[in-house]
């Protein structure tokens, strides 16, 4: 059982998705899905592939309508309206109450959006190469990572304090020497294998 990366059809690949399912998939399991917001441009192969060690759950790679990473409101909305519906329409068991969603980049635009306005709907909301700009108590677990380095991460441990203090369980890897990075995610970021 190899695992399968793969476009859905035409009407998929205009609103820019690319999934990964379980490495062993059966359809009378129910399993987590890991929602993956992209930075500017990028490669969806290569996203694809550095996810690869999620073995037990779905990862879906979402895009902006022009590849800037830039995520709106209406984007993340589209999660719940679109992306999780085809998921289901095609056949998939997924488990709703176990979604994880990642920002790189750009794409902490939808960490931000999703921490402000959908935060009750995601079990983890992590934040990478990015800054948070939002302040709160949530239910939903937050992982920041980032390095000292990087001008657009360089808040995150500010970030951390602000969203402990409010009563969230945020969770800090940052190293004063990395630049604009994303590779420690696949041994950092909660695990919905075991979720």
């Amino acid at each position: 059982d190899a695992q399968e990366s793969r476009g859905l059809g035409d009407v998929y690949k205009r609103q820019g998705i690319y999934i990964t399912k379980p490495q062993h998939y059966t359809s009378s399991k129910k399993y987590p899905v890991v929602l993956f917001a992209h930075g500017y441009l990028g490669s969806w192969e290569l996203y694809q592939g550095l996810f690869s060690s999620l073995k037990n759950c779905f990862v879906v790679s979402i895009a902006t309508h022009n590849l800037s990473g830039i995520f709106s409101h209406e984007d993340i909305n589209r999660i719940f309206k679109f992306y999780l519906p085809m998921l289901k329409k095609e056949g998939y068991s997924i488990d709703e109450s176990r979604l994880h969603l990642i920002g790189l980049s750009n794409g902490g635009s939808a960490s931000n959006i999703a921490l402000r306005s959908f935060d009750n709907k995601f079990k983890t909301i992590t934040y990478i190469s990015t800054s948070c700009d939002v302040v709160k108590k949530t239910h939903s677990e937050v992982l920041l990572i980032g390095g000292g380095q990087d001008n657009s991460s360089n808040n995150l441990p500010t970030s951390t304090k602000r969203l402990q203090r409010c009563g969230t369980k945020a969770v800090l890897l940052f190293d004063e020497k990395e630049k604009h990075y994303m590779f420690c995610l696949l041994y950092t970021s909660p695990s919905p294998r075991d979720s």
